[in-house]
């Protein structure tokens, strides 16, 4: 804890402590205050202690009010005096030490050039704009962060030695490292490239200001950062995305933002020259976070706007006017002439949204750019997909809203796994989607128009053009399409050139299929009926095509099945193949081709029939064959 001295005027005490040890207070010399009576415990203050009757023992100190009258010494210079007998007086003063710390409160300089040349090497307040702030003196060998910090944000060399060697003054700071410190104006006119290269470069937690910062080249994060800005005030109905509040990049035109490079051992300095590292080994940006800021390109030769290549995290990251890609997220990929560059599964990115950029708003491909977590990304008016996703494995996206976007909003090959949770599309340009059989969409696909009128959204499948549509019928689909649609309740929908629907086993075998115009559903194989059940309907007995046979669930008439073979409507058959009753073709007649058996039951237990009809029995008292009537009347049949 740093020390915080107590000035009390006319405070002493008399001690008979003898060594080191703390100092045991007696009582209040006469006409003094005590310390108990004028401090509390805890209380801190420099002392002056020495011997009445052997003024040579004495000691000067910071002291601190401990419980049970006792004063905690910390000797000014480190050494504690060894106090022999007899009594002591100890005082609460003001030190030399600390007249010099006031004689020596921090001073001015006007410019690092002024600060450089100072002869003195007492704490300085840098004055020059946009770098302000304390420096205190470092006398050991700072040569390396002198070399680090050529743009003199942190580190600044005497005139004397501007190596560093013999020590520097460094800036007393906490928290983020400040972009205006390097240089960088923000006036939205001044080229800041330098000077934002030279802060990233610094790595650790940065500050980017809520101003309009301009520059010529792409900024590379090659080490780690967290990078802090103000959050853009963007809104997508006004284009001049530069004039917005908030923290923001403006690149000239044909230059790309952003990029964000793996580590690289690479030796080759042309293999390194094409991976835009700049040097022959790099830390890597890995595990970065970015937050805050807007990125906005001037059109010109296709540019990403932002460019992942390692591990990282995004929090409302806008990217706007870009003539290339929004966010490029590449790993393990053929890029910029490198192959195998990069891993980042597992990043994440929240409430980043690219607008109006040349190509496609989130692009994310490469075997090594798998489980991201995209939640709430925003693609409207892009030159190409709002989401391509071609990573190895698949990802997940939270809420994306995609609109206007070139090619569609939603690509995602077939092989990948991805998961589209309450993804928001709107209709119009843009809202066709390509998604394969591997990825899954969870809820509701919103579709906005007028808010009340259903409306469509079309999923087309890379392999058996799934479309899935949100109104009572789609348009005329063309050949080979499968709708699937729903409003009060889910329909499938096909026009194949034979059949509209066919369901086929993961055998690929066909199991049913409902033929083209036709309203009867075929079985191809073992039907295996557990229930049929139609509620509210009273229709007439279909015709049946030849060959097939119909179950009609009727809600008044109950269950009725028949068929159009040539020899029997309908035939029930015996697990072994033998036919054991049949209706005849065009009759209604029941043949039995078998033994009819009866049940035997008494003449009590047997059912009363309905009227018009009777029951056959044995009765189990005779083992006679008997009749039971609607009146109950039980006869013996001879």
């Amino acid at each position: 804890m740093a020390f915080a001295p107590k000035f009390i005027d006319l405070v002493r005490n008399s001690t008979t402590t003898v060594g080191t040890a703390d100092f045991v207070l007696g009582p209040a010399v006469n006409g003094y205050a005590s310390f108990a009576a004028a401090c509390q415990v805890g209380d801190c203050f420099y002392y002056s202690a020495i011997g009445v009757d052997k003024p040579a023992e004495r000691e000067v100190g910071r002291g601190i009010l401990l419980a049970g009258g006792q004063i905690g010494r910390d000797p000014i210079g480190g050494v504690k005096t060894n106090f022999t007998g007899g009594t002591k007086s100890i005082a609460l003063i003001a030190a030399a030490e600390w007249f010099n710390a006031v004689q020596g409160a921090p001073l001015t300089a006007a410019s690092r050039g002024a600060l450089s040349s100072a002869a003195h090497r007492q704490p300085t307040i840098l004055g020059e704009p946009g770098r302000e702030g304390l420096f205190v003196w470092d006398g050991s060998n700072l040569s390396q962060k002198v070399v680090a910090d050529a743009a003199q944000a942190v580190t600044i060399a005497p005139a004397s030695d501007p190596s560093g060697a013999s020590g520097a003054w460094i800036r007393s700071f906490s928290g983020a490292v400040d972009a205006r410190w390097f240089g960088a104006k923000g006036n939205g006119t001044t080229d800041d490239s330098v000077a934002l290269q030279a802060w990233l470069d610094h790595g650790g937690l940065l500050f980017l200001p809520p101003l309009l910062f301009r520059s010529s080249r792409k900024l590379i994060c090659r080490k780690q950062v967290v990078v802090e800005g103000v959050a853009h005030g963007f809104d997508s109905r006004l284009p001049a995305y530069r004039n917005m509040p908030g923290s923001r990049v403006l690149f000239d035109a044909g230059v790309g933002g952003m990029e964000l490079q793996p580590s690289t051992t690479l030796t080759d300095p042309a293999a390194v020259a094409a991976a835009g590292s700049g040097a022959f080994t790099q830390e890597g940006a890995f595990n970065s976070e970015i937050r805050d800021i807007a990125l906005i390109g001037q059109g010109g030769a296709p540019a990403t706007g932002f460019l992942a290549r390692t591990y990282f995290h995004a929090r409302n990251v806008q990217v706007c006017t870009f003539s290339g890609k929004g966010f490029d997220l590449s790993a393990s990929t053929v890029a910029d002439g490198v192959g195998e560059f990069g891993n980042l599964s597992n990043s994440s990115m929240k409430d980043c949204g690219a607008w109006q950029c040349g190509s496609h708003g989130l692009h994310i491909r490469g075997r090594d750019a798998n489980t991201c977590a995209i939640d709430n990304f925003n693609a409207i008016q892009c030159g190409g997909w709002g989401i391509w996703n071609q990573s190895l494995i698949g990802n997940v996206f939270h809420k994306p809203s995609l609109s206007s976007n070139a090619l569609g909003a939603i690509k995602a090959d077939g092989s990948q796994a991805n998961l589209f949770i309450f993804p928001y599309i709107e209709t119009g340009v843009g809202s066709h989607c390509e998604v394969g059989l591997d990825n899954v969409v969870i809820g509701d696909i919103s579709a906005l128009n007028d808010g009340n009128t259903p409306t469509q959204l079309g999923f087309t499948s890379r392999f058996n053009r799934v479309q899935l549509q949100n109104t009572y019928a789609p348009a005329a689909l063309p050949t080979e399409d499968a709708w699937i649609y729903k409003w009060d309740g889910l329909y499938l929908q096909g026009r194949g050139s034979t059949r509209d629907v066919t369901l086929i086993n993961r055998a690929g075998n066909v199991a049913a299929t409902v033929p083209a115009n036709s309203t009867h559903w075929q079985v191809f194989g073992t039907s295996f009926a557990h229930m049929f059940q139609t509620l509210g309907v009273n229709q007439a007995w279909p015709g049946v095509a030849s060959g097939y046979v119909a179950l009609l669930a009727n809600a008044s008439n109950g269950a009725m099945l028949g068929g159009s073979g040539t020899s029997g409507d309908v035939s029930l058959v015996s697990s072994a193949g033998a036919v054991a009753l049949r209706v005849a073709h065009g009759s209604t007649n029941v043949e039995i081709e078998g033994c009819l058996r009866v049940p035997e039951m008494t003449a009590a237990s047997a059912p009363t029939p309905a009227a018009g009809y009777q029951n056959l029995f044995i009765d189990s008292s005779d083992h006679k064959l008997k009749r039971k009537d609607s009146s109950g009347a039980v006869t013996a049949i001879n």
